[in-house]
């Protein structure tokens, strides 16, 4: 199995692409980051990495993003354009996001944020030495952005979640803890609304792993966590997931990347509770399309 130069990690929200970061890092040659479209956006708000530190702090993205700026000829207003344009031009459903990959033209403007990503991506390239980059971000626009940027060498992981464990998921919100890594009040999100953007999101991850023309894999959450090791060999020939996982320096992600220590419990993606009607029926119907 040839390596990629990076994993990218597509799919929905809270369909478990912070846990699947972490265990392919956790494999010799690979390095967890996180959700890198948030990378520069989070460290001039001072948010926190994994490691506990604010990633203007943290050794690691101190590092990165301070070459990077210095290699891009970016001051202060510069970094905070790039935040800006970062966020805007990989919301998974926004026009502008999608209209950058689809439109017929592209603007001046774009291709200074596509050449600030590459030197982005190269930084981080060279600072880790070889290994593999392993970015979960999940948007799938920014999957065509990071494909073009790199010119190739991606490998696209799309991992699917049962859709009513999403929704129970999104029905919980969660209060501001900057400690705990949730860096925002996260209100709670109707079933029907959840259901809808669970939809869109995986027709858009299709779509753009069919124009990003890059090596793709689908992952099921359920299996990843009923058995780690041979899911995670499917992307990592000599994959091991035993004992307690060492989380590394994720930049952004779920609230699971604070912990010190990650271990996979088998049956932990089970549906507990669905209630036998037909919603719940037709969500299953739509989750089996995506057979791994």
């Amino acid at each position: 199995m040839i390596k990629p130069d990076l994993i990218y990690v597509a799919g929905a929200g809270r369909s478990g692409s912070t846990l699947l970061d972490i265990l392919i890092g956790h494999q010799e040659g690979y390095c967890s980051c996180g959700e890198l479209r948030r990378l520069i956006p989070a460290y001039l708000a001072g948010e926190l990495c994994s490691c506990g530190r604010r990633l203007n702090e943290c050794p690691v993205w101190h590092r990165v993003v301070e070459r990077w700026a210095a290699d891009s000829n970016l001051d202060q207003e510069g970094i905070k354009r790039f935040a800006r344009m970062e966020l805007e031009y990989t919301h998974p459903v926004g026009a502008r996001a999608w209209y950058a990959i689809l439109g017929p033209m592209r603007s001046w403007s774009y291709r200074w944020y596509l050449d600030n990503k590459r030197r982005l991506l190269e930084v981080l390239t060279s600072d880790l030495a070889g290994q593999v980059i392993v970015d979960s971000s999940k948007s799938p626009v920014n999957l065509i952005h990071t494909a073009r940027a790199l010119r190739g060498g991606v490998m696209v992981v799309h991992l699917v979640r049962h859709p009513w464990a999403v929704i129970e998921s999104l029905s919980r919100g969660h209060d501001k803890a900057h400690e705990k890594g949730v860096q925002r009040d996260i209100p709670p999100r109707s079933r029907v609304r959840t259901a809808v953007y669970w939809l869109i999101i995986n027709w858009a991850c299709q779509v753009c792993i069919r124009l990003s023309r890059c090596e793709s894999r689908r992952i099921r959450y359920e299996h990843l966590v009923d058995n780690p090791t041979d899911t995670i060999r499917k992307l990592c020939a000599d994959a091991r997931i035993h004992g307690e996982i060492r989380v590394g320096h994720l930049c952004a992600g779920n609230r699971l990347r604070m912990q010190r220590t990650v271990m996979v419990n088998a049956g932990a993606g089970l549906v507990a509770g669905a209630p036998d009607r037909l919603a719940y029926r037709l969500l299953d119907r739509l989750y089996r399309h995506y057979g791994c």
